[in-house]
This record gives structure tokens, C-alpha cells and sequence, in this order.
């Protein structure tokens, strides 16, 4: 149990009435503990172990001695918790002393005590309210009505506050609220998720025309490479790819070096020693990453435009996945916005709720 409200001590405190209440229910003395009576490391550690062990069936404690650090979770079956922290991220230390690994229970209960129509609600307001900020903070999410993206801890104190209030119709409201902030939210990336798609729309045909003329180059060379009837000087062309990267490594400009088998070989500007690469120029153009400059580089020429039918199969095939992509995203336009009619059913909902409760906005004139 985590209680703020007091210490235990020689006169009226709140861990002594709950120690009583407990004791009225049937849980022994003994097997009751309060963190605060462990003013050691040594005493905390054997309090600690007497839990896990199940010796201690319920220990009372505050957030500041029982929050982060504390191992007691073997045994442990619910929580409670008593008052309101200052810090949501204290709710979420105090939470995940029972939710961690090494619980050895199948289920755990979390009970959050509020009393009704009393200050509690005003103090999951301030909860709420911290929480919704640090949501909008990490998420970078312009603050506004329509603009919060609201996560699963923010919606929860909504709730128990509501609850504090008393009136039913108050949490009718939260829920509701709650509901049309996770719609929008994700109607708000439905739109942005429709967008992209209508990038896609528009560029698709571009690209797949594009992969289509280069396919066409590629086949055609792969053709003039098979058939070709010239019988190059390796050993002259190799001497001629050195001597020009000795020679104009650092040139700005593109640099031609030798005919090969109807395709020519170019010395790129700006040639990098460290990442070596030269330009096979025919109906296409491609680039070749080269290890060595003597006869290296010519294998890997050779080597190079032999896969040239691989290349235009595997072309055929990235055609064959734009195009279903391009059908794809079509087909997801064509839907329409799923989440505006459940929007707009829950908004009436909530002005019915807001008329109810008297909390009609007066018209701006």
C-alpha cells in the first residue's frame, strides 16, 4: 500500500488505522510491515525478504521509500494506492514494483482509492494535466483541442478523477472525450498516411516509365555485348585505366579511357582512390566498383556486363512490384474515411452529454 498522508508515530497517523483495519480482517500483526520501521539497509533488506518470501502479506510504505528501487514483487498479488502522487512518473514507479518480471502470479490488481466528491478529483486534475503536457512534450505535438495525442496513462486519470467527482454523467463525459481524442488521433494519421499515398500516386507512373526505358537500354546492351565481335588488348586496357587514374585522379572531369565490347569505359570526376569505381557507358549508363587498377579492373569489367541478363530480370521483376504497388495504393484512395462517422456520432453524444450537464457553449456574436 503507498500512503503520503503522514508517518506512523506515537499519535493519530493514517498507518495505524490501516494496520488496525487490516488486523480487523483478518490479517495477523506480525505479518503487517511499514518501510518506515526498516532504518537500515540491513533492516530494509530483511523487510524486503520477509515479503518476497510471503511472511509480510501486506507492507505500507510512501512513495518516497517504497517507489523506485524496492524488489518486493515475487509474491506480490495488488497494490493500492492510497493518495495521489505529485509526479506521473511516480505512478509509474509505484506501479512497476507489482508489473515487472519475477512476479510469480498469473494476475495483479492495481486499486487507485478515491474518495467521492471529495479533493481527489482536483488532484488527478493536476496529475491529468502534468501527464498530458509531458505526452505532448516527447510526441512534439502542437498543443490544441484537435492536436493531442493523448496515451493510455493521460485517459486513465481523466477517469479517476471523474470517478472522485461523483457525478456519473462527468465520467460519461471523460469517456466520450477520451473515445473522440484517440479517433481523431488516428483519423489525424489516416490523413497523413493518405497523403503519402497521394505522393505515391503521382510519382509511381514516373518511376515505373523510368525502370521500363532502362530495361529497354539494359536488354539492348546485354545484346551488343553478347555479340560483339571485338577482341580487346586486356593488358593495353588495363595499362590505360592506371595510367589515366594516375594521371587525373583528382580531375574535375569526366575522363574517357578506352572502347570495350560497344561499351565505353570512363574515369568519373573526382576519382576516389579509397572507394574506386569507373562509368561503363552504352544505351545505359552503370557504375563498377573496382579493388584493384591493373588487370583486376578489367576482370571485373568482364564480370560485370556478363550479368547483364540478370540485371534486366531482376529490372522486370522491380516493374512488376511497382506496379502492384501502384494498384495497391489506388485501391487504398478509394476507401473512404473510416473513422468520420463514429467522429461525428460521438461528438453529437458529447453535446447532448454537455447540454445535460449545462456546459453549452455560448455562441460568439
Amino acid at each position: 500500500m503507498f500512503c503520503d498522508i503522514g508517518t506512523p508515530k506515537s499519535e493519530f497517523n493514517v498507518y495505524d488505522c490501516l494496520k488496525n483495519e487490516l488486523c480487523r480482517l483478518g490479517i495477523k500483526e506480525e505479518e503487517i510491515g511499514f518501510v518506515h520501521d526498516a532504518t537500515s539497509e540491513a533492516r530494509r533488506a530483511r523487510l524486503f525478504e520477509s515479503v518476497n518470501a510471503g511472511e509480510i502479506k501486506a507492507l505500507i510504505g510512501s512513495t518516497f521509500k517504497l517507489g523506485t528501487g524496492v524488489n518486493v514483487q515475487e509474491k506480490l498479488i495488488a497494490i493500492h494506492h492510497l493518495d495521489v502522487p505529485w509526479r506521473p512518473s511516480d505512478m509509474v514507479q509505484l506501479d512497476g514494483r507489482l508489473v515487472r518480471r519475477g512476479n510469480t502470479n498469473e494476475k495483479v490488481y492495481i486499486f487507485r482509492c478515491v474518495t467521492d466528491g471529495s479533493f481527489d478529483a482536483y488532484s488527478w486534475q493536476i496529475l491529468e494535466n502534468k501527464q498530458r503536457f509531458i505526452t505532448e512534450l516527447l510526441s512534439g505535438i502542437a498543443k490544441g483541442a484537435d492536436e493531442r495525442r493523448l496515451d493510455d496513462a493521460v485517459l486513465s486519470y481523466a477517469e479517476v478523477k471523474a470517478l472522485a467527482i461523483g457525478n456519473p454523467l462527468i465520467k460519461t463525459r471523460v469517456e466520450i472525450c477520451n473515445e473522440l481524442a484517440r479517433l481523431k488521433t488516428l483519423e489525424r494519421e489516416e490523413n497523413l498516411k493518405r497523403e503519402d499515398l497521394e505522393n505515391m500516386k503521382l510519382t509511381l507512373p514516373e518511376e515505373i516509365e523510368w525502370e521500363k526505358q532502362r530495361l529497354l537500354c539494359v536488354k539492348a546492351d546485354a545484346v551488343d555485348y553478347k555479340y560483339s565481335s571485338e577482341t580487346p588488348d586486356n593488358r593495353l586496357i588495363a595499362r590505360l585505366i592506371s595510367k589515366t587514374i594516375s594521371l587525373n585522379a583528382l580531375n574535375a572531369q569526366e575522363i574517357f579511357i578506352a572502347d570495350f565490347k560497344n561499351f565505353k569505359i570512363v574515369l568519373p570526376a573526382n576519382f576516389n582512390k579509397i572507394r574506386p569505381y569507373l562509368i561503363l557507358q552504352a544505351n545505359a549508363r552503370y557504375v563498377l566498383d573496382i579493388a584493384t587498377f591493373s588487370s583486376g579492373a578489367v576482370t571485373k569489367i568482364e564480370n560485370f556486363l556478363s550479368t547483364l541478363d540478370k540485371q534486366a530480370k531482376e529490372l522486370t521483376e522491380r516493374i512488376n512490384e511497382l506496379e502492384m504497388q501502384f494498384i495497391q495504393v489506388k485501391h487504398e484512395l478509394e476507401k473512404g474515411d473510416e473513422y468520420a462517422c463514429k467522429i461525428a456520432e460521438l461528438t453529437e453524444k458529447l453535446n447532448e452529454t454537455d447540454k445535460t450537464l449545462g456546459l453549452e457553449k455560448t455562441p460568439v456574436l
